[in-house]
């Protein structure tokens, strides 16, 4: 899934520098493991 991201992000947005792709991906993953925690009640 994390997988997933990363390869979205780098395709997506290859002008963004490396800190900022890093943080983009972990928002992302926190978001999506939010949402799969909270539909999963």
């Amino acid at each position: 899934m994390i997988d997933a991201i990363a390869f979205k992000s780098q395709t997506g947005t290859q002008w963004v520098h490396l800190p900022e792709k890093t943080a983009t991906i972990y928002l992302a993953g926190l978001h999506i493991a939010g949402i799969f925690l909270w539909s999963a009640r």
